[in-house]
């Protein structure tokens, strides 16, 4: 112990003594490290860390399989929950918007979002309200008086939170209901939710098969195992194939892990990035490495009188480790404040692209950061450790104090240099096609203008607008308002929007003839007439709906080209007839246009075939509605007379004005994170690497400048000298650059559920990245070969 408090004091005095050297290198572990933790702190929270509930490895979520994974039917949940021999408990939820208002408090109405849930739900995921008991049985009957459980943030900020609360009424959707209970601080699922509401039988519809409206999960039975889970699924499915001829012959019931599920989406793209980090942290080591070998150089004669007094080659790796850890140790610790920074900006700056991510730096994160700082020690101090014990003492003292550079050094720092230049060859070809990838996706015809649209989403409480003429005054009385509005070109209103996707439904279709369970379906979306005109959508043929297409007449339908072409291709769907069966009884239409097709699920996914019914015909609309404006004004200057004109019909109608542009950028907010981080890791590699590459070549040459004062006292000329150093410097890095790209070319192939219209292996990709850190490369052995040349030849014959 008392040696190694003597090394580490004598680390310290060292450290001291050159400060230059000691802030770079505590800068660059500093940024390594510190990028490695606040990613391991991400990848930690989403994909390590259990979900805070009671055994959260024994809850399954359950889908239906009609060729994809879907949610499953009323009747499916019945069936699976009377018949399975597997679960303690099987519950289901669906999501409404509902707006909130509470007469006791000046306080404007708001619309939150509360999961209809079955009884089963909070047994399930053996949660207990902070307050109140939760739901009573007989709150889950049919025509029971409405009931609901905030979450804790609600009934803080809209409640203050109101001990008082528990038994009293508040107003969702224009009804009043009863407060049960207080959801806990920690509890926040389905996520968004903020209240809570029993899922009586008829809003269950226990008997539709048809319609994927529920998200289920179960508890399987402690000693279950999955494969057995799924065995008894398949018993379900074959039941219900032999009871039910009409059921799809491609359904299948499948379990997948509750939190698996739920991070299955994000996982890629951490994955990505942790094995993106760790190569620049590698990189970090590779440069301190190269730093700590230049340093070990002019320390040569120094370690050479300390082994001539008696101390050991061990004895002195020992101390120059104990540097290397100290070193680590400070750059670990400056780390973990350029960890928390970036996990609260990327936080900030990209706050729905990882679901559950919390910032901070719990005891899990700085135990990572205090590992990372060990290892990155030893990765980075065993190459100078091991140097600086091999020489030959008797000639480095009889070397009079000059400091010369051993082959076995040299070799040590060009085969540093070429991990450098290969490691950033990497992370530049994965920043690269992702960059390619995001500008494919930004060059995608989205099928609808987005600049200068906004758009208010509203909820009609089916006490007051359960009927579809109520519906639709409350709309044509608002847009007759908006249209009266400064700088409002257009206006119009639809049961949803582009970018927010909708369930297919099964059609029988004109002159299409199909087989029982392989129907025709399309997406069902419902507009107003100006609804193509506001958001620029192209008619190909026909018409828009017109002031004859009113409740009560036949039937207008207005297709996409999808439509068009994939059940009349080569001819006109104009007056085609359509019958929509899924959603009540059948629904006959006749087809009056054909719009240009518009992408309604996201920028990757290609157009499916969809139908617009007029929204003054559509019985079967749901009551949530979407009033959407075109403007030439800034939006800032237009919400508050949209919030007047909205308030002014109904009084008590939540508004809060969003822009398209905001929904179409915040679908690909996932890949500009992804994108945003690894640029930054690529960045950070090529200026490390850059650093790496002059810190080897401007020593090289200061080794080579007595050679060089000779060649140039002999006749060479300065661009000779240059030439030759670049040639030798090129060799290296070529070697570097094809390791590089090998490497590159298997590890990109992780990321291909992250590209879009490229392979992992794109020529184009390759080709740029590899010019780009060439050049870079290139740059940093100029720039100390060029100022060696300038050096006039008497001064370098006397350099030493």
């Amino acid at each position: 112990m008392n040696g190694l408090l003597h090394d580490l004091r004598y680390a310290v005095r060292q450290l001291r003594k050159s400060p230059g050297f000691t802030a770079v290198a505590v800068i660059t572990l500093a940024l390594g490290i510190g990028a490695s933790t606040a990613i391991f702190s991400a990848v930690d929270s989403v994909l390590l860390r259990s979900l805070p509930l009671r055994e959260p490895g024994q809850i399954v979520r359950l889908q239906e399989y009609h060729q994809r994974a879907m949610n499953v039917t009323g009747a499916t949940f019945r069936d699976v929950r009377e018949r399975n021999r597997v679960f303690s408990q099987v519950a289901a939820y669906r999501i409404f918007r509902q707006n909130l208002s509470d007469p006791r408090q000046s306080l404007p109405p708001e619309e939150i979002d509360a999961a209809f849930v079955s009884e089963d739900f909070l047994p399930l995921l053996q949660v207990q309200p902070v307050l109140g008991r939760g739901f009573a049985s007989d709150q889950f009957l049919d025509k029971a008086p409405a009931s609901v459980i905030l979450s804790y943030g609600l009934w803080r900020h809209h409640f203050g939170s109101d001990p008082e609360i528990l038994g009293k009424n508040i107003t969702l959707h224009g009804e009043p209901a009863l407060v049960a209970g207080v959801m806990p601080l920690s509890f926040s699922f389905p996520p968004g939710v903020q209240a809570w509401m029993p899922l009586p039988p008829d809003r269950a519809i226990p008997q539709n098969r048809i319609a994927h409206l529920f998200t289920t999960l179960a508890r399987v039975k402690p000693g279950i195992a999955m494969e057995a889970v799924r065995a008894d699924l398949q018993v379900i499915a074959n039941q219900l194939h032999q009871e039910n001829r009409s059921i799809d012959p491609g359904f299948s019931l499948s379990a997948q892990r509750w939190q698996e599920n739920m991070v299955s989406g994000v996982r890629p793209a951490l994955l990505v990035l942790l094995t993106a980090v760790a190569l620049v942290l590698l990189i970090a080591c590779a440069n301190v490495a190269n730093l700590l070998l230049s340093r070990s150089v002019t320390r040569q004669r120094e370690i050479a009188v300390r082994t001539a007094l008696g101390a050991t080659r061990f004895r002195i790796a020992r101390q120059v480790l104990t540097e290397s850890m100290l070193l680590g140790l400070i750059g670990g610790t400056a780390g973990t404040g350029v960890a928390l920074c970036s996990m609260k900006m990327l936080r900030t700056a990209y706050p729905a692209a990882l679901p559950g991510f919390a910032p901070a730096l719990d005891l899990r994160a700085l135990a990572f950061a205090f590992a990372a700082s060990l290892l990155a020690s030893l990765l980075f101090g065993c190459i100078p450790a091991l140097q600086s014990v091999d020489f030959n003492v008797h000639a480095q003292l009889a070397a009079g104090g000059r400091s010369t550079a051993s082959f076995g050094r040299q070799r040590a720092r060009t085969l540093l240099v070429v991990s450098e230049v290969a490691l950033a060859m990497v992370l530049l070809a994965g920043a690269g096609l992702l960059i390619r990838s995001l500008i494919l996706l930004h060059n995608v015809d989205r099928g609808f203008n987005s600049a200068g649209l906004a758009f208010v989403q509203v909820t009609l409480p089916d006490s007051r607008y359960a009927e579809l003429p109520q519906r639709v005054q409350f709309v044509d009385s608002v847009l007759e308002r908006l249209r009266t509005s400064p700088g409002v070109q257009s206006v119009a209103a639809a049961g949803t929007l582009p970018f927010m996707p909708v369930p297919a439904t099964d059609l029988e279709i004109q002159g299409h003839v199909s087989e029982p369970g392989n129907e025709p379906e399309a997406e069902i979306l419902t507009a107003t007439p100006d609804y193509f005109r506001t958001l620029g959508i192209r008619f190909l043929a026909g018409r828009s709906f017109g002031p004859q297409d009113v409740a009560g007449r036949p039937m207008a339908l207005v297709i996409n080209h999808a439509m068009a072409q994939r059940y009349w291709p080569g001819e006109s769907a104009i007056g085609k007839r359509v019958v929509m069966k899924d959603w009540g009884p059948p629904l006959p239409g006749e087809v009056v246009g054909v719009v240009s097709d518009v992408k309604q699920d996201s920028l990757e996914t290609e157009s499916q075939p969809a139908i617009y019914y007029n929204f003054a015909q559509f019985e079967q609309g749901t009551l949530s509605t979407y009033l959407i404006v075109r403007t030439s004004a800034p939006i800032q200057n237009m919400a508050a007379a949209i919030r007047d004109h909205i308030w002014a019909v109904d009084r008590e109608q939540p508004v809060t004005v969003e822009l398209m542009d905001d929904v179409v950028s915040g679908s690909l907010e996932r890949r500009r994170f992804v994108l945003s981080l690894l640029g930054t890791f690529a960045g950070l590699a090529l200026l490390l690497a850059f650093v790496g590459i002059y810190g080897v070549i401007q020593y090289s040459v200061s080794q080579r400048t007595h050679e060089f004062g000779i060649r140039m006292a002999l006749g060479a000329q300065q661009h000779q000298v240059l030439l030759m150093v670049l040639r030798q410097s090129l060799r290296k890095l070529a070697v570097g650059i094809l390791l590089g790209i090998a490497a590159a070319l298997a590890v990109t192939r992780l990321m291909t559920s992250l590209l879009f219209g490229i392979t992992a292996t794109d020529p184009t990709t390759f080709a740029v990245m590899t010019t780009v850190l060439l050049a870079v490369a290139l740059l940093a052995s100029y720039l100390p070969a060029r100022r060696a040349t300038r050096i006039a030849p008497n001064i370098a014959l006397r350099y030493e």
